[in-house]
């Protein structure tokens, strides 16, 4: 790639040129047309991209061990601690749950409802999460006979009421079903069976829920999924988190899914920079599989299928002094990300980002806030390597 040293003036027809040039090209990819949006009189075209093979290799069939599952996918063996909080039936306002997720794989329901007579009731109980279908299954008792006031514990008697199982949806919906034997002190009734939908009331700040598997998925597959980008990514089913595809591994978990319409959303985790901020554009994705059998495999790589792709730059900074990256300046998807790379710091990785045919990069002097003198790389789609989207600067 040959070095160029423009004024304002040939800088614009060299972009003229170059953006007649691409649109001869029958091809869809990289329609963003180039808006020029800057007016700085010294440009400084053609720093050197490194040129290299792809540096993280395919994930080829034989690297698959049929063992390493999606990372938080397997479905809880402990019950996510987020499930604590009040929950209830928007439809019977009036009474409700309490759950508490205990140690030791145990949760704490109380139901505050009434007695046949219409008086507040007390159950409580203590159960097991059963991983198997996101369940509890809990023996409920309720006490009564304690005088306000005095508290007295030899006045205090514990009868067993029957049992009362939960299912979880997820995270903010549930049902329970019921079962008691008990005859009403003062109707002689039993309470007998029941089922009824409830849903979540509150939640505990800072106190986050993830599950998979829930009660409502009628349908399995083993997906199996191929990520070749460099980042995480993110994956729901049916609005629910399932677990994390590590960046370069195929990993892979039994799912269940509802009807015969698997659709499998991903979102791609971003780059996080030296101070702790996430670097790039939201990149997000999803597949529709109808019908999927025992098994799905799928990729993700850097191309999607509706002819979008995206990239990920690299950066060597051989110079002495710091620089700030834009991505896309003067495009509609410009962004100044902020990402500095320090003098001398080599192979810095600055996040995902569009990319299309006009895509540019360009370097400021760190503090610039993106204004003054810049060098910037263009003519990207010879560099951008396979599946991975990575693309090698050297400054």
């Amino acid at each position: 790639m040959k070095m160029y040293t423009a004024n304002h003036n040939q800088l614009f027809i060299f972009l003229i040129f170059y953006s007649l040039l691409a649109n001869s090209e029958p091809v869809s990819l990289f329609n963003e047309s180039i808006e020029m949006s800057e007016t700085d009189s010294n440009y400084d075209f053609g720093k050197r991209l490194i040129i290299e093979q792809d540096l993280i290799s395919q994930v080829e069939d034989d690297y698959w061990n049929g063992k390493t599952n999606f990372k938080g996918a397997e479905k809880s063996q402990t019950p996510p601690a987020g499930l604590t909080g009040n929950w209830y039936n928007p439809n019977q306002s009036g009474h409700g749950f309490m759950i508490e997720v205990l140690p030791d794989n145990r949760v704490l329901l109380s139901w505050y409802t009434y007695n046949l007579r219409g008086d507040p009731v007390w159950l409580l109980g203590v159960g097991n999460w059963n991983s198997n279908d996101n369940s509890i299954s809990i023996n409920m008792n309720f006490s009564y006979g304690m005088a306000f006031g005095y508290f007295i514990p030899s006045d205090l008697n514990t009868e067993y009421w029957g049992n009362v199982t939960v299912r979880f949806n997820d995270c903010n919906s549930a049902s329970v079903s019921y079962s008691s034997s008990y005859v009403d002190f003062y109707t002689g009734q039993m309470y007998g069976n029941g089922s009824f939908p409830f849903s979540r009331l509150t939640s505990i700040k800072d106190l986050n829920c993830s599950l998979s598997g829930g009660g409502q998925a009628n349908n399995t597959t083993y997906l199996r999924l191929q990520n070749k980008l460099l980042n995480d990514v993110n994956l729901t089913i049916d609005g629910q988190y399932i677990g994390t595809s590590e960046a370069g591994l195929t990993q892979g978990s039994t799912v269940s899914y509802t009807g015969s319409r698997l659709v499998v959303n991903w979102t791609l985790e971003k780059t996080g920079n030296s101070v702790g901020f996430e670097v790039g554009d939201n990149i997000s994705g999803s597949f529709t599989i109808d019908n999927p059998g025992s098994t799905t495999d799928l990729v993700i790589n850097n191309r999607f299928s509706n002819g979008d792709a995206i990239f990920v730059p690299f950066f060597n900074n051989t110079s002495g002094s710091d620089i700030l990256i834009g991505v896309n300046m003067g495009l509609q998807s410009e962004n100044r990300c902020n990402c500095t790379v320090p003098a001398g710091g080599n192979n810095v990785k600055l996040g995902y980002y569009l990319f299309y045919r006009n895509t540019n990069v360009r370097a400021y002097q760190s503090g610039s806030n993106y204004t003054g003198q810049y060098t910037y790389w263009e003519n990207l789609v010879p560099y951008l390597q396979t599946d991975t989207g990575r693309i090698n600067f050297e400054y």
